[in-house]
């Protein structure tokens, strides 16, 4: 009995802290041309080491097999921002598949962008889905896998957006889904 109550409080908190993230966010859209004027950035090969070594998703009962290509560069996204979307979207993998199944992690510098690429070969979204991210709606919640609210895409959605970057979901219902976002470089001279 402790035992589940400490489990929903953990889960209970994660969501507060999701939607803490989402609604600064929203606070943060608002002066998003100001923000695009600073000079702040982070470097990939940092934040995914980060990742790597707090291996924050360890809470989910699964063994990932991650496969990251990931070309170095400097990224004009607050650090913070960058290492919650692959937090989010890396956690939504392995949510979506099934243990020892690949999760693929690729970045390349293309022009003025960054291209990161995140596959997993899983339980895919709807088509539907891939169209309509937002708060509150779950995605693939026919699999009944989770007890999300769907947050965690609409969070990665609004760091997109407040860097002028791209988001492009494409997917096969039991078969893959793959999430393409391209960032601004930094631009260091």
């Amino acid at each position: 009995m402790a035992e589940k109550i400490q489990n929903s409080g953990l889960r209970l908190r994660r969501r507060i802290t999701k939607l803490t993230m989402y609604i600064d966010l929203l606070a943060l859209a608002e002066k998003k041309d100001e923000i695009n004027q600073q000079q702040d950035f982070c470097d990939i090969d940092f934040v995914l080491t980060q990742l790597q070594l707090k291996n924050k998703v360890s809470r989910i009962d699964s063994k990932p097999d991650f496969h990251f290509d990931c070309d170095e560069a400097s990224l004009k996204v607050n650090e913070q921002h960058l290492e919650c979307l692959f937090n989010e979207l890396i956690e939504n993998s392995i949510k979506f598949s099934e243990p020892g199944t690949p999760i693929e992690i690729i970045g390349r510098s293309v022009g003025e962008a960054y291209r990161i690429q995140i596959t997993d070969f899983g339980h895919g979204m709807g088509e539907l889905d891939t169209r309509h991210i937002d708060l509150f709606n779950q995605n693939g919640f026919e699999y009944e896998i989770t007890e999300g609210l769907g947050i965690g895409l609409a969070i990665v959605k609004k760091i997109v957006e407040l860097y002028n970057g791209k988001l492009n979901i494409e997917s096969e219902p039991e078969v893959f889904t793959c999430v393409k976002i391209e960032l601004p470089l930094f631009n260091k001279n």
